[in-house]
């Protein structure tokens, strides 16, 4: 039987060769256009973003209370689980080996950044040599939130920043 428009198919086996591949040869064109297009975006957005990297330069910029301003270049790489554990070893260490939950957690969250910026942050900052000879907890935090934001956004979580403006 068929109808004025054609033969009446009634599964894929029923249609003839030529059809068949014709519309298989589409599909997967139409594959390779998406993907490709998955990959462009997914490039679009690591060239726009450069946070998306494993290693971010920034311009640090701040002025603490009394006026004076703390600047300059600085790279930080993303932890890796190798990274990670030093971390938690030399937080450890500065915790002199205590219980974590023996610790102060304003200390515990300062030793925290601290070892975590003495694993990933590369410069040549004078002031920034030897971070665990600031003065200011407010400077360290500000430094840090450099650091946390580029990790949350190479691991595709919103920083803070973002999640707050999605919110309010």
């Amino acid at each position: 039987m068929s109808s004025a428009a054609g033969p009446n198919v009634s599964t894929l086996d029923e249609m003839p060769d030529h059809i068949k591949q014709a519309t298989e040869d589409a599909a997967k064109a139409i594959r390779r256009r998406l993907d490709a297009k998955k990959e462009d975006t997914e490039a679009d957005k690591e060239a726009a973003d450069p946070k998306a990297q494993e290693e971010y330069t920034f311009q640090f910029k701040w002025t603490d209370g009394n006026g004076k301003l703390w600047k300059g270049t600085f790279t930080n790489r993303v932890l890796t689980h190798t990274d990670r554990q030093w971390v938690g070893a030399l937080q450890s260490e500065w915790q002199l080996g205590k219980p974590h939950d023996s610790i102060d957690p304003e200390v515990s969250a300062m030793n925290y950044m601290l070892a975590h910026m003495t694993a990933t942050l590369k410069h040549d900052v004078d002031w920034a040599k030897d971070i665990r000879k600031l003065h200011s907890t407010e400077l360290l935090q500000e430094l840090y939130k450099e650091v946390a934001s580029h990790e949350a956004t190479f691991h595709g979580h919103p920083t803070y920043q973002e999640a707050s403006k999605k919110d309010g």
